[in-house]
């Protein structure tokens, strides 16, 4: 496969990047660690075994095509429902507090 030439490629600015739904949020440079970490803590917030697998199937899927990444999508759900994070979310939310995950 022969490499694209740096010509071919067109460089987004962060505007549009945003518009586009590539990034969560444009922010200034002085404002940027302060607003990754406050995204890093939501995402830790999560239940531990969906974020691993999220992360995983984000990794993975690169180098798969569509049919293969959606079967593998569909794989990892159905091992995550039957955790005991999968019962603990919807039980908080019906009790309306905050939920405690174990990571099993």
């Amino acid at each position: 496969m022969a490499e694209t030439p740096a010509s071919a490629l067109q460089r987004l600015d962060a505007a549009t990047a945003e518009r586009w739904g590539l990034v969560n949020r444009v922010v200034p440079s002085a404002d940027l660690m302060p607003t990754a970490m406050d995204y890093a803590r939501r995402i830790a917030r999560n239940a531990p075994l969906a974020v691993q697998a999220a992360k995983e199937l984000a990794l993975r899927s690169r180098d798969m095509d569509l049919s293969s990444g959606l079967r593998m999508e569909q794989a990892m759900n159905r091992l995550l429902q039957f955790t005991a994070d999968a019962k603990e979310g919807p039980a908080a939310f019906s009790q309306r507090r905050e939920p405690v995950f174990t990571g099993r």
